[in-house]
């Protein structure tokens, strides 16, 4: 009996201990599995988020999942730290999942945000090269607006750009090139219409000499030149009326009314012929009193206000002449119509001929 009790004091109890023992530290190494699976593609998840551009699009939902991975790194330390029978893991599968699905949505939401981006950028693109197309057509229709031309050039290489750009799939990069298109052509709408409303309100200046200058004519029977640079054509009156009309070239900047030399603008204003120069390397030259005293009043006024440098001449030597006919407008500020055309008018034309130059004649001939 005695042998019996011993038998279950020191041997079965201690067995039973034993492996209770045992039961539990394996039992709750089971029920408190560590991530060691989990843990990497959690990992990988955030990295696919990264690599679909999450970081940009989705950076909420990508800063979130790496609040929630950081949160269970610090746990599995904490829990590393402790005994195996007391660690706990379910509260780290928890964050760990919850970090998975917060990449997943980051990568999600990145692919449609990118999407979406890719296919505004696009249409801007679209947008500003119907503008281009616009712009160009107006400047066309229009005298040379030099600085206009410019503006429209840089935007056309910006536009072009980010073509090849899209072409390529980088529309992130393009996006800074239809913005400076979209931006230069913003600037040269602001100064075509700046040279429209200056057009506008010289409108009555211009009538007025067209009048001045065909009651001139009819008064004294004479005969008289009109340029209307806006049509590019020269008229010859007699007594006040068209005789003959002869297309022309100007000014390779002729939109604007001339400021100083070397500006590429014809002038505008009433003038008369001082000199016909047969031996001009223009074949034939009419030279006009050009500056007059309202060119040179104009022209200290402008400088006086800072419009010009200190430095700038006003100008001279401004003529119709010949080799002209070319289609555009590339003298230095004189008008040119074609050797024929020069020699026809040399038949009605002499010193002291009137010679009015208007922007545009607004019907008024």
């Amino acid at each position: 009996m005695k042998s019996a009790r011993r038998y279950v004091k020191y041997i079965l109890i201690p067995l039973f201990v034993l492996l209770a023992a045992a039961a539990f530290f394996i039992g709750a190494k089971m029920i408190h599995k560590p991530p060691a699976e989990s843990l990497p593609k959690v990992y990988d998840a955030v990295a696919k988020a990264r690599a679909a551009g999450a970081v940009t699009y989705a950076p909420v939902a990508y800063a979130d999942a790496m609040k929630l991975l950081e949160k269970a790194e610090k746990a599995i330390a904490g829990e590393n730290d402790k005994l195996i029978n007391f660690q706990s893991f379910a509260y780290i599968d928890s964050l760990l999942d919850a970090a998975s699905s917060k990449a997943a949505l980051a990568v999600k939401l990145a692919i449609e945000r990118k999407k979406d981006e890719s296919g505004r950028i696009r249409t801007s693109y679209r947008n500003v090269s119907a503008r281009l197309s616009a712009w160009k057509d107006s400047l066309d229709a229009s005298l040379v607006l030099l600085d206009g031309e410019k503006l429209w050039t840089e935007a056309r290489t910006h536009c072009l750009m980010a073509e090849n750009l899209l072409d390529r799939g980088a529309e992130k990069d393009a996006k800074t090139h239809i913005a400076m298109a979209g931006t230069l052509l913003d600037q040269l709408k602001e100064k075509y219409h700046g040279y429209r409303r200056q057009s506008a309100e010289g409108s009555d200046t211009w009538k007025s000499w067209v009048s001045q200058t065909t009651k001139y004519s009819k008064d004294n029977k004479t005969y008289a030149i009109i340029v209307d640079k806006g049509a590019h054509e020269l008229y010859l009156l007699n007594g006040g009326k068209i005789k003959k009309t002869y297309k022309c070239d100007l000014g390779y900047n002729s939109a604007y009314q001339k400021m100083a030399a070397h500006d590429g603008t014809t002038p505008e204003g009433m003038y008369h012929v001082t000199k016909i120069n047969r031996g001009s390397k223009y074949y034939l030259a009419f030279l006009l009193n050009f500056p007059n005293e309202t060119d040179k009043k104009r022209f200290a006024k402008n400088k006086a206000e800072g419009r010009i440098s200190d430095n700038a001449k006003i100008g001279g030597l401004i003529e119709i002449h010949g080799d002209g006919g070319q289609g555009r407008d590339w003298t230095d500020g004189c008008v040119a119509v074609t050797n024929a055309e020069m020699d026809d008018l040399k038949k009605y034309v002499k010193v002291g001929t009137p010679v009015t130059i208007v922007r545009h004649s607004n019907g008024t001939k």
